[in-house]
């Protein structure tokens, strides 16, 4: 098994988001998103209840497919 060092693996991440962000190549958070095509069933009611939880709430839910 292969031990990671928490700390000098956010500094690698941090330093290829900055790579990227000064090349201008990062990409929208839309095309990150999943597309829900292949949820499960449990999953898709899990979405579905978080949303109107969070309608009831009176807080914007986060956008997910379900």
């Amino acid at each position: 098994m292969k031990t990671v060092d928490l700390f000098r693996h956010l500094a690698t991440m941090e330093a290829r988001w900055d790579a990227l962000a000064a090349e201008g190549k990062l990409p929208s958070v839309e095309s990150c998103r999943n597309d829900g095509a292949r949820r499960t069933p449990n999953k898709r009611r899990l979405l579905a209840n978080a949303e109107a939880r969070a309608k009831a709430a009176g807080i914007e839910p986060v956008p997910s497919k379900y």
